[in-house]
């Protein structure tokens, strides 16, 4: 009987030393680990050309680095969703210079009056959407999804 060869570990700067590393750790799946934006993944070498884009959660964070990644690949149109305020972001935007067309709508997840309120602002401002990014989150008591209620 052939035994399988062994499974690579982590990088060794990656080890605790008192803690041994999992067996297969996931960290050879590439070659090479990058850290930053390489040429490949850069926003300024995508394009997204033409596309109508709509971010949920887009005033911070993850969102927030999408929203502006898709005005550097040239989005045609971004509409930025949220409950906090998105003027700076819109203008951040702007400011890039990529002539790309800004929609700012107050937005609530977890109010069903207010989903379809901003469904009917992006619509009649964007026309269509082409990729949504549904980056903004709400908690609720935990229950299976067969057992949620949509209308609150």
């Amino acid at each position: 009987m052939v035994s399988p060869p062994p499974l690579p570990s982590a990088p060794s700067h990656l080890h605790h030393p008192l803690i041994p590393p999992p067996r297969n750790p996931g960290f050879t799946f590439t070659p090479t680990l990058h850290h930053d934006t390489y040429p490949l993944i850069s926003p300024s070498s995508s394009s997204a050309a033409g596309l109508h884009i709509f971010i949920t959660g887009a005033s911070k964070g993850i969102g927030r680095a999408t929203a502006l990644s898709y005005a550097k690949a040239g989005a045609a149109a971004i509409g930025l969703g949220a409950r906090s305020d998105l003027e700076n972001l819109a203008e951040e935007i702007r400011q890039l210079g990529t002539g790309t067309k800004v929609v700012c709508v107050k937005l609530d997840v977890s109010d069903r009056a207010s989903v379809e309120a901003a469904a009917g602002v992006v619509k009649g401002e964007l026309g269509w959407v082409d990729v949504l990014v549904n980056n903004a989150r709400y908690l609720e008591e935990f229950r299976a999804i067969g057992e949620s209620d949509p209308e609150g």
